[in-house]
C-alpha cells in the first residue's frame, strides 16, 4: 500500500538521519524535530482547511520534513526551517490536492522557495567533514539505498545514470569538485529525489530518461 511504500522509505532514512544527529549533534535534532513537527501541523491544518481526510499516517509529511532537514545547513535559525517545511507541504503538495496530485517534489519545492527568498542562507555554511565523518555518510546511504532497492521501491540504473551525470558535469565544469558535502547531497538525491515515485515517469524506461535529463539539468545549472 502507498502508507507501507512511504514507512518503508522513512525506515530508509533512518540510517541517514542517525548519521546526522551524530555529527551535528544538538543543531541536527533541532531542525529535523522542527521540520517534522512544522510539517505535520501544516498538513492536518490545510487538510482541515478543504475539508479533507486526515492523511498524517501516509507519511508523506514525514518524508518531505526529514529531506528538507538533511538538505540544510544544520545551524539554520528555527523559524526558517519552519517556514520551509510549511510551504513545502502548503504549496508543494497539499494545494495541488494531497499525495499523488503534486506535480512537483515537495523537498525541492520547500528548498527553492528558501533560497529565493532568503539569499543570506547560503552564508550558512555546513563544517568540513573528515574522512571518517564522510565514510559515515556514504555508508548511512547506502544502507537507506540497499532497503529500497530490496524492497523494489527504486530502479537501480536511476541513481547511477542521475549521479554519474551529475560528477561528469561537475568536473567538466570544475564545480563541486573536492566537496564532500557537494557528494554526500548527490548521494541523498540520487537515491531519494530522483527516485520520488509521484513526481518520475511510471514505466522504467520513463525514469531512465527521467534520470538522464534531470542530471543533464542539475549539471548545467
Amino acid at each position: 500500500s502507498v502508507p507501507q511504500m512511504m514507512w518503508t522509505v522513512i525506515l530508509a532514512l533512518m540510517p541517514i538521519v542517525l548519521a546526522f544527529v551524530i555529527l551535528f549533534g544538538f543543531h541536527a535534532f533541532r531542525i529535523l524535530t522542527v521540520a517534522v513537527a512544522s510539517a505535520l501541523l501544516m498538513e492536518m491544518g490545510m487538510r482541515r482547511l478543504f475539508k479533507k481526510r486526515a492523511s498524517l499516517h501516509d507519511g508523506s509529511a514525514v518524508i518531505t520534513a526529514l529531506l528538507l532537514a538533511l538538505l540544510l545547513p544544520p545551524t539554520l535559525p528555527t523559524w526558517t526551517v519552519a517556514l520551509g517545511s510549511v510551504f513545502a507541504v502548503a504549496v508543494g503538495k497539499e494545494i495541488f490536492g494531497g499525495l499523488g496530485q503534486n506535480p512537483f517534489n515537495p523537498t525541492l519545492v520547500g528548498m527553492a522557495f528558501l533560497h529565493t527568498s532568503f539569499p543570506w542562507l547560503s552564508h550558512f555554511s555546513t563544517r568540513s567533514l573528515v574522512a571518517v565523518e564522510i565514510w559515515i555518510c556514504v555508508l548511512a546511504l547506502f544502507l537507506g539505498g540497499l532497503i529500497l532497492l530490496m524492497k523494489r521501491l527504486i530502479y537501480w540504473e536511476v541513481p547511477l545514470l542521475f549521479g554519474v551525470i551529475v560528477v561528469a558535469l561537475s568536473f567538466l565544469t570544475k564545480s563541486g569538485q573536492g566537496s564532500a558535502l557537494f557528494f554526500i547531497n548527490l548521494f541523498l538525491a540520487s537515491l531519494f529525489l530522483v527516485t520520488d515515485p509521484v513526481t518520475t515517469p511510471l514505466t522504467r524506461l520513463g525514469v531512465r530518461w527521467f534520470a538522464i535529463g534531470a542530471g543533464l539539468l542539475t549539471g548545467v545549472m
